[in-house]
């Protein structure tokens, strides 16, 4: 396999800039910063509409569903996961609920991304093999991503109700 000059060149800017973006997030995210149980429904609320229009503009036919199901447990199994990577606390003085990331969730997120790209690739190159069509793989990535940032939140959120609950009955015992 043969790669021109000008696509090293993109692999390498692109590489940098993520490698930037990745290090601000991570001295970022490696700091306590307050949790609000409020918002954290926004993400997967976006998600829920993103995947509702892409299965009515795309809609899968057969046997599709399967894959879009699969996609999607993958994609619950991996939010609980990184759920729990998360570090949420309970501040003893105001109650509030904050969160900080590990390495270790730093290194999940890292990894989302290289697995993302990698599937993406093979399944671009692979998809008249197995005979996917482009809607499905996007599809499917849409299901797992809905799966994911769905799972994270409730794993948390039900996280952070049970530290407050326990919190607040250590202040009144």
């Amino acid at each position: 396999m043969h790669l021109d000059h000008s696509k090293l060149i993109a692999y390498a800017i692109f590489g940098a800039i993520f490698l930037a973006i990745l290090a601000f997030r991570l001295r970022r995210a490696m700091k306590s910063r307050p949790f609000n149980l409020k918002f954290i429904w926004v993400l997967p609320a976006i998600f829920v509409a993103l995947s509702v229009m892409t299965l009515t503009a795309l809609p899968p036919s057969g046997a599709e569903w399967l894959w879009i199901v699969l996609s999607l447990a993958v994609g619950c199994a991996i939010g609980w996961f990184n759920g729990r990577t998360i570090t949420l606390s309970v501040d003893p003085a105001s109650g509030a609920v904050t969160a900080k990331a590990t390495p270790l969730a730093m290194l999940f997120i890292v990894g989302l991304v290289v697995i993302r790209y990698a599937m993406r690739a093979m399944m671009s190159a692979e998809a008249t093999t197995y005979h996917l069509s482009p809607a499905l793989i996007q599809n499917a990535f849409m299901a797992l991503a809905l799966g994911l940032f769905l799972t994270r939140a409730v794993e948390m959120g039900l996280r952070a109700r049970r530290l407050k609950r326990q919190a607040a009955g250590a202040v009144f015992a």
